[in-house]
């Protein structure tokens, strides 16, 4: 399980927008990549708060490894 909590002081692309961010979160396990969960898209903050978890499937073995 992974919990995405929240960002602070995200950059923006424009600096004179200072607060204009729209910002998501992609996780994903290595070396894979499959599968990948996307947080929802917050829009206009640069500290948004996600509060999200997924849950990866995944066999011990290969945590082991």
């Amino acid at each position: 399980m992974v919990t995405v909590l929240s960002a602070q002081h995200l950059p923006t692309l424009n600096r004179a927008a200072a607060s204009v961010c729209d910002p998501y979160v992609r996780v994903f396990l290595l070396p894979a990549k499959k599968p990948s969960f996307t947080t929802k898209l917050l829009h206009n903050t640069a500290n948004p708060q996600f509060d999200e978890t997924f849950t990866f499937d995944v066999s011990i073995e290969l945590l082991i490894d």
